[in-house]
């Protein structure tokens, strides 16, 4: 998949950003907690729920180094500003393919920014930047996450595909259409992550040794006692 031609810059979309000031800001959910969640519940209710804190790792500070960098990388090689509308509207009508980064995202139960989107004529890929080259069960619904908010926020005609790619060569380790399974597997789980916050359900352990080891929660989880 070639991405490099027709980089731009996000220029503000006024009906967009009305439509997604209409959404209620609580009960939004930042579209990363899918990737916690499904890696463990008892994580995301610790840090959420119980409010424990916890120092970033050296990963997670490289990876934000990692982001910024590619950021600024985007923005010294972006040729015009465009609405994601205007965008979308081009690649189809000139058949040309168009990239842009930073992407803000608000739907009905998800908001988040997405790392990268590029609009060919006849889809939109949806891409999240990794350190790893494993397209993980945690990293996919991520990315769905981000296909659902950015189909609700901007309404695309085209089909959506999620991708993972390794932030540091650049390859695409996975790519897949969202379809409808997908968006009803969002939902549930925005559900599941509503109710454990709430109250009204218990989280559940991950059930692995080799997750508590490295995880910055470990001292507070009851989930880790007898696994260390």
């Amino acid at each position: 998949m070639t991405i490099e031609p027709g980089r731009f810059r996000q220029a503000k979309d006024k009906e967009q950003t009305s439509k997604r000031l209409d959404h209620p800001a609580d009960g939004l959910i930042p579209v990363h907690w899918l990737h916690t969640h499904a890696y463990c519940e008892f994580q995301l209710y610790l840090e959420k729920a119980v409010g424990v804190e916890a120092e970033p790792t050296i990963e997670m500070l490289a990876g934000a180094q990692q982001h910024a960098f590619l950021d600024a990388e985007h923005v010294k090689k972006a040729e015009v500003e465009l609405t994601i509308d205007e965008a979308a509207a081009k690649a189809q009508l000139e058949a040309v393919t168009l990239v842009s980064r930073d992407v803000s995202v608000r739907g009905t139960a998800l908001y988040g920014r997405i790392d990268e989107v590029v609009f060919e004529p006849n889809r939109i890929v949806i891409i999240d930047d990794k350190p790893g080259a494993q397209p993980y069960f945690t990293n996919k619904i991520q990315v769905w996450g981000y296909c659902q908010a950015f189909k609700e926020t901007y309404g695309p005609v085209v089909p959506l595909f999620g991708a993972l790619r390794q932030e540091h060569s650049g390859s695409v380790v996975w790519l897949e259409e969202y379809l409808e399974d997908h968006d009803n597997l969002v939902t549930v789980t925005v559900n599941r992550i509503r109710a454990i916050l709430a109250g009204a359900e218990n989280p559940q352990s991950s059930g692995n040794s080799r997750k508590c080891q490295p995880c910055r929660y470990k001292e507070s989880c009851p989930a880790c006692v007898g696994q260390l």
